[in-house]
Protein backbone atom coordinates (compact mmCIF):
# COMPACT_ATOMS: atom_id res chain seq x y z
CA UNK A 1 0.00 0.00 0.00
CA UNK A 2 2.60 2.30 0.80
CA UNK A 3 4.53 2.04 -2.71
CA UNK A 4 0.66 2.64 -4.16
CA UNK A 5 -0.37 5.72 -2.34
CA UNK A 6 3.34 7.08 -3.50
CA UNK A 7 2.84 6.38 -6.70
CA UNK A 8 -0.65 8.13 -6.82
CA UNK A 9 0.37 11.09 -5.04
CA UNK A 10 3.17 11.30 -6.88
CA UNK A 11 0.66 12.11 -10.08
CA UNK A 12 -1.30 14.59 -8.16
CA UNK A 13 -1.67 17.70 -9.85
CA UNK A 14 -2.17 19.62 -6.13
CA UNK A 15 1.03 17.72 -4.22
CA UNK A 16 3.50 18.96 -7.35
CA UNK A 17 2.69 22.43 -6.87
CA UNK A 18 3.95 22.00 -3.45
CA UNK A 19 7.58 22.32 -2.44
CA UNK A 20 9.36 19.33 -2.71
CA UNK A 21 10.13 18.88 1.18
CA UNK A 22 6.54 19.89 1.96
CA UNK A 23 5.09 17.52 -0.51
CA UNK A 24 7.58 14.73 1.11
CA UNK A 25 6.37 15.38 4.27
CA UNK A 26 2.76 15.31 3.65
CA UNK A 27 2.67 12.71 1.47
CA UNK A 28 4.95 10.32 4.15
CA UNK A 29 2.09 11.49 6.69
CA UNK A 30 -0.61 9.91 4.57
CA UNK A 31 1.00 7.16 3.56
CA UNK A 32 1.65 6.35 7.50
CA UNK A 33 -1.40 7.08 8.44
CA UNK A 34 -3.27 5.05 5.27
CA UNK A 35 -1.02 1.88 6.21
CA UNK A 36 -1.81 1.55 10.27
CA UNK A 37 -5.33 1.55 9.32
CA UNK A 38 -5.21 -0.59 6.27
CA UNK A 39 -3.23 -3.23 8.57
CA UNK A 40 -6.09 -3.58 10.86
CA UNK A 41 -8.75 -4.60 8.07
CA UNK A 42 -8.80 -7.86 9.21
CA UNK A 43 -9.44 -7.28 12.45
CA UNK A 44 -12.57 -5.56 11.37
CA UNK A 45 -13.80 -8.12 9.04
CA UNK A 46 -12.95 -10.70 12.09
CA UNK A 47 -15.05 -8.45 14.69
CA UNK A 48 -18.03 -8.20 11.63
CA UNK A 49 -17.82 -12.30 11.33
CA UNK A 50 -15.92 -12.90 8.27
CA UNK A 51 -12.64 -14.01 7.34
CA UNK A 52 -10.27 -13.06 4.10
CA UNK A 53 -10.92 -17.12 2.71
CA UNK A 54 -12.32 -18.01 -0.27
CA UNK A 55 -16.16 -19.32 0.11
CA UNK A 56 -18.09 -21.39 -1.82
CA UNK A 57 -19.87 -19.59 -4.00
CA UNK A 58 -23.44 -20.16 -5.93
CA UNK A 59 -22.59 -21.02 -9.03
CA UNK A 60 -23.55 -17.68 -11.22
CA UNK A 61 -21.28 -15.85 -8.66
CA UNK A 62 -18.38 -18.59 -9.04
CA UNK A 63 -18.35 -18.27 -12.82
CA UNK A 64 -18.45 -14.11 -12.30
CA UNK A 65 -15.17 -14.44 -10.60
CA UNK A 66 -13.27 -16.23 -13.00
CA UNK A 67 -14.26 -13.96 -15.54
CA UNK A 68 -13.05 -10.95 -13.58
CA UNK A 69 -9.85 -12.97 -13.73
CA UNK A 70 -9.52 -12.87 -17.23
CA UNK A 71 -11.58 -9.63 -18.42
CA UNK A 72 -9.58 -7.62 -20.93
CA UNK A 73 -10.67 -4.17 -22.39
CA UNK A 74 -12.34 -5.49 -25.27
CA UNK A 75 -14.62 -7.21 -23.69
CA UNK A 76 -15.28 -5.20 -20.68
CA UNK A 77 -18.28 -3.54 -21.49
CA UNK A 78 -20.37 -6.77 -22.39
CA UNK A 79 -18.77 -7.99 -19.50
CA UNK A 80 -20.09 -5.00 -16.98
CA UNK A 81 -23.49 -5.68 -18.40
CA UNK A 82 -23.32 -9.07 -17.53
CA UNK A 83 -22.64 -8.20 -14.21
CA UNK A 84 -25.64 -5.73 -13.75
CA UNK A 85 -27.76 -8.49 -14.81
CA UNK A 86 -27.46 -9.82 -11.90
CA UNK A 87 -29.71 -9.25 -9.19
CA UNK A 88 -29.11 -6.92 -6.56
CA UNK A 89 -28.70 -9.67 -3.93
CA UNK A 90 -26.10 -11.90 -5.67
CA UNK A 91 -23.92 -8.17 -6.13
CA UNK A 92 -24.42 -7.47 -2.18
CA UNK A 93 -23.47 -10.46 -1.00
CA UNK A 94 -20.09 -11.13 1.32
CA UNK A 95 -19.14 -13.88 -1.48
CA UNK A 96 -19.17 -11.52 -4.24
CA UNK A 97 -17.16 -9.04 -2.42
CA UNK A 98 -14.40 -11.96 -0.65
CA UNK A 99 -13.71 -13.48 -4.69
CA UNK A 100 -12.58 -10.20 -5.31
CA UNK A 101 -15.55 -8.57 -7.64
CA UNK A 102 -15.34 -5.15 -5.55
CA UNK A 103 -11.88 -4.74 -5.90
CA UNK A 104 -11.57 -6.22 -9.52
CA UNK A 105 -14.26 -3.54 -10.55
CA UNK A 106 -12.94 -0.49 -8.88
CA UNK A 107 -9.06 -1.54 -10.35
CA UNK A 108 -10.73 -1.64 -13.43
CA UNK A 109 -12.12 2.01 -13.24
CA UNK A 110 -9.01 3.10 -11.94
CA UNK A 111 -6.99 2.64 -15.12
CA UNK A 112 -10.08 3.71 -17.37
CA UNK A 113 -9.87 6.85 -15.60
CA UNK A 114 -6.12 6.78 -16.63
CA UNK A 115 -5.74 5.60 -19.49
CA UNK A 116 -9.03 4.63 -20.85
CA UNK A 117 -11.57 7.53 -20.60
CA UNK A 118 -15.05 5.88 -21.11
CA UNK A 119 -17.70 7.93 -19.25
CA UNK A 120 -19.74 4.82 -20.76
CA UNK A 121 -17.85 2.25 -18.80
CA UNK A 122 -16.80 4.17 -15.62
CA UNK A 123 -20.83 4.86 -15.25
CA UNK A 124 -21.68 0.73 -15.63
CA UNK A 125 -19.22 -0.04 -13.00
CA UNK A 126 -20.03 2.30 -10.72
CA UNK A 127 -23.60 1.59 -10.96
CA UNK A 128 -22.04 -2.45 -10.09
CA UNK A 129 -20.23 -1.08 -6.48
CA UNK A 130 -23.35 0.85 -6.50
CA UNK A 131 -25.71 -1.96 -6.00
CA UNK A 132 -23.13 -3.74 -4.14
CA UNK A 133 -23.13 -1.69 -1.22
CA UNK A 134 -26.86 -1.36 -1.28
CA UNK A 135 -27.83 -4.15 0.83
CA UNK A 136 -25.21 -4.64 2.70
CA UNK A 137 -23.63 -2.58 5.25
CA UNK A 138 -20.24 -4.95 6.00
CA UNK A 139 -19.49 -3.81 2.48
CA UNK A 140 -19.64 -0.44 3.16
CA UNK A 141 -17.56 -0.98 6.20
CA UNK A 142 -14.79 -3.42 4.30
CA UNK A 143 -14.30 -0.55 1.50
CA UNK A 144 -13.48 1.91 4.06
CA UNK A 145 -10.67 -0.18 5.70
CA UNK A 146 -9.41 -0.37 2.07
CA UNK A 147 -7.10 1.65 -0.35
CA UNK A 148 -9.89 0.90 -3.31
CA UNK A 149 -11.91 3.99 -1.44
CA UNK A 150 -8.77 5.98 -2.90
CA UNK A 151 -9.30 4.74 -6.35
CA UNK A 152 -13.18 6.51 -5.55
CA UNK A 153 -11.66 9.96 -4.58
CA UNK A 154 -9.22 9.96 -7.84
CA UNK A 155 -12.27 9.53 -9.83
CA UNK A 156 -14.25 12.06 -8.33
CA UNK A 157 -11.55 14.06 -8.64
CA UNK A 158 -11.06 13.94 -12.36
CA UNK A 159 -15.05 14.15 -13.30
CA UNK A 160 -16.10 16.41 -15.39
CA UNK A 161 -20.12 17.35 -16.42
CA UNK A 162 -20.50 16.88 -20.12
CA UNK A 163 -24.10 17.91 -19.92
CA UNK A 164 -25.28 14.27 -21.12
CA UNK A 165 -27.47 11.80 -18.43
CA UNK A 166 -24.29 9.10 -18.12
CA UNK A 167 -21.99 11.47 -17.16
CA UNK A 168 -24.15 13.26 -14.92
CA UNK A 169 -25.37 10.08 -13.46
CA UNK A 170 -21.83 8.67 -12.92
CA UNK A 171 -21.20 11.86 -10.88
CA UNK A 172 -24.12 11.05 -8.50
CA UNK A 173 -23.29 7.64 -8.33
CA UNK A 174 -19.59 8.36 -7.32
CA UNK A 175 -20.85 10.60 -4.45
CA UNK A 176 -23.37 7.81 -3.68
CA UNK A 177 -20.95 5.42 -3.23
CA UNK A 178 -18.77 7.59 -1.14
CA UNK A 179 -21.32 8.79 1.11
CA UNK A 180 -22.39 4.83 1.87
CA UNK A 181 -18.81 4.43 2.50
CA UNK A 182 -17.34 7.34 4.97
CA UNK A 183 -20.80 7.55 6.69
CA UNK A 184 -20.85 3.21 7.28
CA UNK A 185 -20.64 1.81 10.82
CA UNK A 186 -17.63 1.15 12.42
CA UNK A 187 -18.62 1.06 16.25
CA UNK A 188 -16.41 -1.81 17.13
CA UNK A 189 -13.09 -0.69 15.81
CA UNK A 190 -11.46 1.32 17.88
CA UNK A 191 -9.34 3.99 14.89
CA UNK A 192 -12.61 4.75 12.78
CA UNK A 193 -11.90 8.27 13.23
CA UNK A 194 -8.04 7.62 12.31
CA UNK A 195 -9.89 6.36 8.86
CA UNK A 196 -12.12 9.00 8.18
CA UNK A 197 -9.73 11.83 8.60
CA UNK A 198 -7.20 9.78 6.34
CA UNK A 199 -9.49 9.79 3.86
CA UNK A 200 -10.60 13.48 4.26
CA UNK A 201 -7.22 14.24 4.03
CA UNK A 202 -6.37 12.39 1.05
CA UNK A 203 -9.95 14.08 -0.31
CA UNK A 204 -7.94 17.44 0.43
CA UNK A 205 -5.03 16.29 -1.39
CA UNK A 206 -6.51 15.24 -4.41
CA UNK A 207 -8.73 17.73 -5.24
CA UNK A 208 -11.97 16.24 -4.67
CA UNK A 209 -13.62 19.21 -2.82
CA UNK A 210 -13.38 21.59 -5.19
CA UNK A 211 -14.75 19.07 -7.84
CA UNK A 212 -17.52 18.42 -5.67
CA UNK A 213 -18.44 21.97 -5.12
CA UNK A 214 -17.98 22.79 -8.87
CA UNK A 215 -20.28 19.44 -9.75
CA UNK A 216 -22.78 20.98 -7.01
CA UNK A 217 -22.75 23.91 -8.96
CA UNK A 218 -23.16 22.94 -12.12
CA UNK A 219 -25.78 20.82 -11.41
CA UNK A 220 -27.67 23.29 -9.28
CA UNK A 221 -27.85 26.00 -12.87
CA UNK A 222 -28.92 22.57 -14.46
CA UNK A 223 -32.07 22.15 -12.57
CA UNK A 224 -32.67 25.93 -12.85
CA UNK A 225 -33.41 25.68 -17.25
CA UNK A 226 -36.88 25.09 -17.59
CA UNK A 227 -37.86 21.96 -19.15
CA UNK A 228 -34.55 20.57 -17.72
CA UNK A 229 -32.15 21.40 -20.31
CA UNK A 230 -30.85 18.79 -23.25
CA UNK A 231 -29.45 15.62 -21.17
CA UNK A 232 -31.54 16.47 -17.85
CA UNK A 233 -33.00 13.35 -18.09
CA UNK A 234 -32.56 9.61 -18.83
CA UNK A 235 -34.26 6.90 -21.25
CA UNK A 236 -36.84 6.06 -18.19
CA UNK A 237 -37.62 10.02 -18.20
CA UNK A 238 -36.01 10.24 -14.26
CA UNK A 239 -34.56 13.79 -13.63
CA UNK A 240 -30.62 12.66 -13.04
CA UNK A 241 -29.88 16.08 -12.40
CA UNK A 242 -31.94 16.72 -9.53
CA UNK A 243 -31.07 13.35 -7.88
CA UNK A 244 -27.35 13.50 -8.82
CA UNK A 245 -27.52 17.33 -7.10
CA UNK A 246 -28.71 15.56 -3.84
CA UNK A 247 -26.30 12.85 -3.73
CA UNK A 248 -23.03 15.45 -4.53
CA UNK A 249 -24.61 17.50 -1.35
CA UNK A 250 -24.78 14.59 0.93
CA UNK A 251 -21.66 13.65 0.06
CA UNK A 252 -20.28 17.19 1.03
CA UNK A 253 -22.36 17.06 4.42
CA UNK A 254 -20.54 13.84 5.02
CA UNK A 255 -17.08 14.44 4.65
CA UNK A 256 -17.40 17.05 7.06
CA UNK A 257 -19.51 15.51 9.57
CA UNK A 258 -17.36 12.70 10.87
CA UNK A 259 -19.88 10.26 11.29
CA UNK A 260 -19.60 8.00 14.57
CA UNK A 261 -17.47 10.63 17.01
CA UNK A 262 -18.29 11.79 19.89
CA UNK A 263 -20.27 15.47 19.73
CA UNK A 264 -18.02 17.73 21.52
CA UNK A 265 -18.89 21.60 22.50
CA UNK A 266 -18.77 24.04 19.18
CA UNK A 267 -16.18 26.36 21.06
CA UNK A 268 -13.89 23.06 21.22
CA UNK A 269 -11.37 22.17 18.43
CA UNK A 270 -11.79 18.37 17.79
CA UNK A 271 -8.42 16.24 17.20
CA UNK A 272 -10.21 15.23 13.94
CA UNK A 273 -10.89 17.10 10.18
CA UNK A 274 -8.00 19.58 10.67
CA UNK A 275 -7.30 19.31 6.65
CA UNK A 276 -10.71 19.63 5.81
CA UNK A 277 -11.23 22.46 8.17
CA UNK A 278 -7.75 23.93 6.82
CA UNK A 279 -8.94 23.72 2.84
CA UNK A 280 -11.99 25.44 3.65
CA UNK A 281 -10.30 28.22 5.17
CA UNK A 282 -8.50 28.48 2.14
CA UNK A 283 -10.57 27.75 -0.96
CA UNK A 284 -14.16 26.23 0.72
CA UNK A 285 -16.35 28.83 2.36
CA UNK A 286 -16.00 30.72 -1.15
CA UNK A 287 -17.00 28.07 -2.84
CA UNK A 288 -20.08 27.36 -0.65
CA UNK A 289 -21.25 31.17 -1.12
CA UNK A 290 -21.37 29.86 -4.91
CA UNK A 291 -23.56 26.69 -4.00
CA UNK A 292 -25.97 29.03 -2.41
CA UNK A 293 -26.23 31.29 -4.80
CA UNK A 294 -27.14 28.92 -7.45
CA UNK A 295 -29.10 26.77 -5.72
CA UNK A 296 -31.18 30.29 -4.51
CA UNK A 297 -30.95 33.00 -6.75
CA UNK A 298 -30.98 30.57 -10.00
CA UNK A 299 -33.91 28.64 -8.38
CA UNK A 300 -36.11 31.53 -8.35
CA UNK A 301 -39.16 29.93 -9.15
CA UNK A 302 -39.63 26.38 -7.87
CA UNK A 303 -42.52 24.36 -7.91
CA UNK A 304 -44.83 24.72 -5.20
CA UNK A 305 -46.01 21.33 -5.27
CA UNK A 306 -45.25 19.34 -1.86
CA UNK A 307 -41.98 17.16 -1.72
CA UNK A 308 -42.38 13.77 -3.05
CA UNK A 309 -39.56 12.10 -1.38
CA UNK A 310 -37.85 11.06 -4.89
CA UNK A 311 -34.40 12.75 -3.85
CA UNK A 312 -34.08 11.48 -0.69
CA UNK A 313 -35.01 7.90 -2.24
CA UNK A 314 -32.43 7.96 -4.84
CA UNK A 315 -29.85 8.98 -2.91
CA UNK A 316 -29.48 6.12 -1.21
CA UNK A 317 -27.18 3.19 -2.79
CA UNK A 318 -28.94 0.81 -4.92
CA UNK A 319 -32.54 3.02 -5.37
CA UNK A 320 -31.37 4.62 -9.06
CA UNK A 321 -33.32 2.30 -10.93
CA UNK A 322 -36.40 1.61 -8.32
CA UNK A 323 -36.55 5.55 -7.73
CA UNK A 324 -39.62 7.10 -9.02
CA UNK A 325 -39.75 9.55 -11.72
CA UNK A 326 -38.67 12.84 -10.13
CA UNK A 327 -39.31 16.01 -11.57
CA UNK A 328 -39.89 14.03 -15.22
CA UNK A 329 -41.85 17.03 -16.75
CA UNK A 330 -39.93 19.64 -15.44
CA UNK A 331 -35.98 20.83 -14.64
CA UNK A 332 -37.29 23.28 -11.71
CA UNK A 333 -37.06 21.88 -8.45
CA UNK A 334 -39.92 21.70 -6.24
CA UNK A 335 -39.75 23.78 -3.01
CA UNK A 336 -39.96 20.87 -0.96
CA UNK A 337 -36.88 19.34 -2.98
CA UNK A 338 -34.83 22.73 -2.61
CA UNK A 339 -35.83 22.41 1.13
CA UNK A 340 -33.83 19.30 1.35
CA UNK A 341 -30.72 20.67 -0.38
CA UNK A 342 -30.81 23.78 1.57
CA UNK A 343 -30.42 21.88 4.68
CA UNK A 344 -27.77 19.48 3.74
CA UNK A 345 -25.93 22.70 2.58
CA UNK A 346 -26.25 24.81 5.71
CA UNK A 347 -25.39 21.23 7.89
CA UNK A 348 -22.18 21.38 6.07
CA UNK A 349 -21.50 24.98 7.46
CA UNK A 350 -22.62 23.87 10.78
CA UNK A 351 -20.28 20.77 10.52
CA UNK A 352 -17.48 23.16 9.51
CA UNK A 353 -18.14 25.20 12.49
CA UNK A 354 -17.52 22.11 14.29
CA UNK A 355 -14.49 21.46 12.82
CA UNK A 356 -13.15 25.05 13.74
CA UNK A 357 -15.55 27.83 14.67
CA UNK A 358 -12.81 30.47 14.94
CA UNK A 359 -12.00 29.74 11.36
CA UNK A 360 -15.34 29.91 10.02
CA UNK A 361 -16.11 32.97 11.65
CA UNK A 362 -13.68 35.08 10.07
CA UNK A 363 -13.54 33.53 6.69
CA UNK A 364 -17.19 34.38 6.21
CA UNK A 365 -17.34 38.01 8.68
CA UNK A 366 -14.12 38.30 6.17
CA UNK A 367 -14.90 41.84 3.88
CA UNK A 368 -14.96 39.75 0.89
CA UNK A 369 -17.61 37.70 2.16
CA UNK A 370 -19.77 39.19 4.87
CA UNK A 371 -21.95 41.03 2.37
CA UNK A 372 -23.23 38.28 0.04
CA UNK A 373 -23.31 36.15 3.10
CA UNK A 374 -26.33 38.61 4.58
CA UNK A 375 -27.89 39.04 1.62
CA UNK A 376 -28.13 34.95 1.14
CA UNK A 377 -28.99 34.48 4.85
CA UNK A 378 -31.56 37.65 4.12
CA UNK A 379 -33.04 35.67 1.27
CA UNK A 380 -32.70 32.05 3.15
CA UNK A 381 -34.71 33.00 6.03
CA UNK A 382 -37.67 35.03 3.89
CA UNK A 383 -37.72 31.70 1.77
CA UNK A 384 -37.76 29.37 4.83
CA UNK A 385 -40.64 31.50 6.54
CA UNK A 386 -42.74 32.08 3.35
CA UNK A 387 -42.45 28.07 3.22
CA UNK A 388 -42.46 27.01 6.46
CA UNK A 389 -46.93 27.07 6.74
CA UNK A 390 -47.21 25.26 3.18
CA UNK A 391 -44.58 22.80 4.46
CA UNK A 392 -44.50 21.84 7.86
CA UNK A 393 -40.28 20.33 6.72
CA UNK A 394 -38.94 23.83 6.40
CA UNK A 395 -38.73 23.92 10.42
CA UNK A 396 -35.48 21.58 9.54
CA UNK A 397 -34.16 24.32 7.14
CA UNK A 398 -35.05 27.28 9.81
CA UNK A 399 -33.68 25.09 12.53
CA UNK A 400 -30.35 24.90 10.70
CA UNK A 401 -29.88 28.34 10.11
CA UNK A 402 -31.13 29.78 13.05
CA UNK A 403 -27.82 27.13 14.29
CA UNK A 404 -25.47 28.27 11.89
CA UNK A 405 -26.20 32.44 13.01
CA UNK A 406 -25.78 31.47 16.45
CA UNK A 407 -22.22 29.90 15.48
CA UNK A 408 -21.75 32.59 13.17
CA UNK A 409 -22.66 35.47 16.02
CA UNK A 410 -20.90 33.61 19.27
CA UNK A 411 -18.30 35.69 21.05
CA UNK A 412 -17.47 37.66 17.36
CA UNK A 413 -18.15 41.18 17.56
CA UNK A 414 -17.64 41.99 14.33
CA UNK A 415 -20.05 39.46 12.55
CA UNK A 416 -22.61 40.21 15.61
CA UNK A 417 -22.13 44.19 13.83
CA UNK A 418 -22.87 42.85 10.70
CA UNK A 419 -25.91 41.19 11.80
CA UNK A 420 -27.92 44.69 11.91
CA UNK A 421 -26.50 45.84 8.70
CA UNK A 422 -29.23 46.95 6.09
CA UNK A 423 -33.10 47.90 6.22
CA UNK A 424 -34.28 44.45 7.19
CA UNK A 425 -31.75 43.38 9.43
CA UNK A 426 -31.28 39.85 10.02
CA UNK A 427 -31.49 40.82 14.03
CA UNK A 428 -34.95 42.29 13.11
CA UNK A 429 -35.56 39.09 11.35
CA UNK A 430 -34.91 36.74 13.96
CA UNK A 431 -36.97 38.59 16.52
CA UNK A 432 -40.13 39.50 15.01
CA UNK A 433 -40.95 36.43 11.99
CA UNK A 434 -39.36 33.21 13.55
CA UNK A 435 -42.97 31.46 14.31
CA UNK A 436 -44.44 31.32 18.05
CA UNK A 437 -44.01 27.77 18.81
CA UNK A 438 -40.23 28.67 19.05
CA UNK A 439 -40.94 30.83 21.84
CA UNK A 440 -42.68 27.87 23.48
CA UNK A 441 -41.61 23.94 22.66
CA UNK A 442 -38.54 22.91 24.05
CA UNK A 443 -37.50 21.23 21.14
CA UNK A 444 -37.63 24.06 19.03
CA UNK A 445 -36.37 26.65 21.88
CA UNK A 446 -32.86 24.83 21.63
CA UNK A 447 -32.60 25.95 18.21
CA UNK A 448 -33.81 29.62 19.12
CA UNK A 449 -32.85 30.69 22.47
CA UNK A 450 -29.54 29.68 22.46
CA UNK A 451 -29.07 31.85 19.15
CA UNK A 452 -30.97 34.85 20.28
CA UNK A 453 -28.19 35.11 23.12
CA UNK A 454 -25.08 34.30 21.24
CA UNK A 455 -26.73 37.37 19.10
CA UNK A 456 -26.75 40.03 21.92
CA UNK A 457 -24.20 38.97 24.33
CA UNK A 458 -21.80 42.10 24.64
CA UNK A 459 -23.82 43.94 21.87
CA UNK A 460 -26.31 46.70 23.77
CA UNK A 461 -27.72 47.35 20.20
CA UNK A 462 -28.39 43.73 19.17
CA UNK A 463 -30.29 43.80 22.48
CA UNK A 464 -32.31 46.32 21.67
CA UNK A 465 -33.71 44.82 18.36
CA UNK A 466 -34.70 41.92 20.24
CA UNK A 467 -35.73 43.00 23.50
CA UNK A 468 -38.52 45.46 21.48
CA UNK A 469 -39.99 41.75 20.42
CA UNK A 470 -39.18 38.87 22.46
CA UNK A 471 -39.18 38.43 25.96
CA UNK A 472 -35.69 38.79 27.83
CA UNK A 473 -37.30 36.85 30.97
CA UNK A 474 -38.72 34.34 28.70
CA UNK A 475 -34.47 33.56 27.47
CA UNK A 476 -33.55 34.13 30.72
CA UNK A 477 -36.06 31.53 32.04
CA UNK A 478 -35.42 29.16 29.31
CA UNK A 479 -31.45 29.07 30.73
CA UNK A 480 -32.15 28.62 33.97
CA UNK A 481 -34.91 26.04 34.01
CA UNK A 482 -34.33 22.47 35.43
CA UNK A 483 -35.23 20.98 31.40
CA UNK A 484 -32.86 23.39 30.12
CA UNK A 485 -29.81 21.67 32.14
CA UNK A 486 -30.91 18.20 32.07
CA UNK A 487 -30.80 18.31 28.21
CA UNK A 488 -28.78 15.60 26.14
CA UNK A 489 -25.23 16.64 24.72
CA UNK A 490 -26.55 17.20 21.30
CA UNK A 491 -25.00 19.88 19.14
CA UNK A 492 -28.06 22.25 19.61
CA UNK A 493 -27.92 22.00 23.14
CA UNK A 494 -27.17 25.59 25.23
CA UNK A 495 -24.39 23.24 27.19
CA UNK A 496 -22.58 22.57 23.64
CA UNK A 497 -22.83 26.17 22.37
CA UNK A 498 -21.41 28.16 25.26
CA UNK A 499 -18.26 27.84 27.84
CA UNK A 500 -19.93 27.43 30.70
CA UNK A 501 -18.62 30.86 32.97
CA UNK A 502 -19.07 32.87 29.46
CA UNK A 503 -22.49 32.07 29.58
CA UNK A 504 -23.18 32.96 32.82
CA UNK A 505 -22.02 36.40 31.88
CA UNK A 506 -24.19 36.29 28.89
CA UNK A 507 -26.70 35.73 30.93
CA UNK A 508 -26.13 38.52 33.52
CA UNK A 509 -25.87 40.54 30.32
CA UNK A 510 -29.41 39.93 29.41
CA UNK A 511 -30.64 40.61 33.08
CA UNK A 512 -28.56 43.97 33.29
CA UNK A 513 -31.47 46.96 32.79
CA UNK A 514 -28.45 49.12 31.95
CA UNK A 515 -26.95 47.35 28.91
CA UNK A 516 -29.98 48.26 26.52
CA UNK A 517 -29.39 51.34 24.41
CA UNK A 518 -31.24 52.43 21.13
CA UNK A 519 -29.27 51.18 18.35
CA UNK A 520 -27.88 53.24 15.23
CA UNK A 521 -29.24 51.73 11.88
CA UNK A 522 -26.21 50.59 10.30
CA UNK A 523 -26.21 51.61 6.41
CA UNK A 524 -23.65 48.64 5.19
Amino acid sequence: LPNQVACVAEDSPVLNKMKAKKCKRAKAALVSALSKHVQATDHLLESLGHHRQESSLPTSLHALSKMLKKISIEGLESSLEQILNLPDSALSTTEFRLSGGLHKVLSLCNREVIKFPSVKLLQRAIKIVHRALAGSADNSAYLLCSSDTIVLFNMLSHHKLNGDPTSTELGGLLSSVLTSVMSSDLSEFPSQLLIRDCFANWAVHSNCFSSLLNMIVNLSLGCSNPGGGPGCHDSGGTNVTNVSLHQALALLETLTSFHGHQQTPVWEKPSWGGGVADWFKGHGYMGMLRVFGALMLENKQPSPSKPNNSLGEACSPGAIAESPVAMADTGSLTTGDLLELLVLAVKTLNNLAGLDLVGMQRCLGSEGAKGELLHLLTALLDFTLDSIEMIPTATNLLNELLLFIGNYSLECEPNQETLRYGKRPIVSILAQRIPSEYLFEPRLQQFYFPTLIAVTFNSPQNKHIVGEHVSLSSILSYASSDATAQEDATRESLKMRFVPHHLDQALEFLRDQNSMVTPVQDSA
